[in-house]
């Protein structure tokens, strides 16, 4: 599983109110890219566009594969499920591994992601991997889970590693690989979603290998816009002034704030990471509001992060950019391939103590701008995160699995009395 960093959710900013200065906007994207923001209420807007794979009732296929035999997928005396769902992405049952006790399954690095799930024969398993399994940080990781393949973890492209499920009886590993993805825009097997929480596609593009500029043009919308981006240069790109590969946005040739630092080429397969949306309905840039019947064109820049906003030339670069309707309505984020709905709010001032629903939980803390300046989170008597410098914005936290304590306690300390606000999602899938 992934770090805070790899956290995928969609993000929010004020972008008509801040100069479209690199340095500003820099600070904000990275700053955005780390934390989990709390979801808007956010609900969709009509929007179309065309698919480059062949595209059969919405989704596109993979090549065609036998279906599994049932009896392969009878294992540790459970039948495994012949798909898994992950965030509108089917993966289809490919092997599985069965062992006395425990058994050790290992990965290769892949291009394409995979699913991995486990069962045992008796309700005793534990799970032990050098995976993150609950996004601590931590490897490796041993956690207590269900017995009978309805948890899982999404192994992403260029990840390698091993899982170990042990108990009393007959333990087994299932494994399923890529064989749909969902509506959208894919090219060279990379995707962007047509429905993501809070949003819907009005367009995108994906440019070619080695394309540092793409451009897009789109009729908008009503509602607010979110810029979705994605960027990856090879480590012998250049890095600026500001430190390093960094895309902008300009619209009819003029910068509106956005951008971000290039990601984790491990996220390749779904390029949407979460979205820098306005504060205000339409487009502001150049001293213009675009509002709903406009038509723009919207390019995004790799640059080197420098003033001069130097475009990168790297024959590995990918660059791809998207356009999302959003409107408020959608409590849901997504992290490690599950999406995740609010199911209450907590609001902390000092130190506060409160019960959190059953099942797996995402705390999520959006903090004043004001501080604080270090904060403390115990699941029970269990110190899961401590933090000693100033932090702002949204942060997602290690989850609480199913077994552990039920109360969580969190204590802050600032400069003034800000309130810190707690989130609280389970797993909707």
């Amino acid at each position: 599983m992934n770090t805070l960093e790899d956290l995928r959710a969609t993000l929010h900013g004020r972008a008509n109110e801040v100069e479209h200065r690199p340095e500003v906007a820099r600070a904000a994207a990275v700053h955005q890219r780390v934390a989990v923001v709390r979801r808007q209420r956010r609900a969709v807007v009509a929007g179309v566009v065309a698919a480059v794979l062949a595209v059969v009732g919405g989704v596109a296929l993979m090549p065609d594969r036998r279906p599994p035999d049932p009896a392969e997928r009878r294992l540790a005396g459970h039948l495994a499920p012949e798909t898994i769902d992950s965030l509108g992405y089917t993966f289809t049952f490919d092997r599985g591994f069965e062992g006395e006790n425990r058994r050790r399954v290992s990965l290769e690095a892949s291009r394409e992601p995979r699913i991995v799930a486990w069962a045992s024969s008796v309700d005793d398993l534990r799970l032990r991997s050098d995976f993150d399994l609950d996004g601590d940080g931590a490897v490796p990781d041993t956690m207590r889970t269900v017995s009978d393949f309805s948890d899982w973890m999404l192994v992403r492209p260029g990840d390698a590693g091993w899982v170990q499920p042990r108990s009393s009886g007959t333990v087994a590993v299932a494994v399923y690989t890529l064989s749909a993805r969902p509506a959208g825009l894919t090219k060279d097997d990379m995707t962007w979603r047509q429905q993501v929480p809070g949003g819907r596609l009005v367009g995108a593009e994906i440019g070619d290998r080695g394309q540092s500029e793409v451009t897009l043009t789109v009729t908008l919308p009503e509602g607010r816009i979110g810029f979705g981006g994605f960027c990856h240069v090879s480590r012998k790109a250049g890095a600026g002034e500001l430190g390093g590969p960094w895309v902008s946005y300009l619209v009819d040739g003029e910068p509106v704030l956005g951008g971000g630092d290039c990601v984790d080429p491990r996220a390749t397969y779904d390029l949407f990471a979460g979205l820098l949306t306005p504060s205000t309905d339409g487009i502001r840039a150049g001293g213009r509001t675009y509002v709903a019947g406009d038509t723009v064109t919207v390019t995004a820049r790799l640059t080197d992060g420098s003033p001069s906003a130097r475009l990168i030339e790297d024959p590995g670069t990918r660059l791809a950019m998207a356009l999302y309707a959003v409107v408020d309505g959608d409590d849901v984020l997504e992290r490690d391939g599950h999406l995740w709905r609010l199911a209450s709010t907590e609001t902390v001032t000092g130190e506060a103590r409160f019960t959190a629903p059953e099942g797996w939980v995402l705390p999520v803390l959006t903090l004043p701008d004001s501080g604080p300046t270090s904060w403390v989170v115990r699941y029970g008597g269990d110190v899961v995160q401590r933090i000693g410098v100033p932090v702002r914005g949204s942060i997602g936290l290690t989850t609480l699995a199913p077994w552990r304590s039920r109360e969580i306690r969190l204590t802050t300390r600032s400069r003034d009395a800000g309130t810190v606000t707690v989130d609280l999602y389970v797993r909707a899938d």
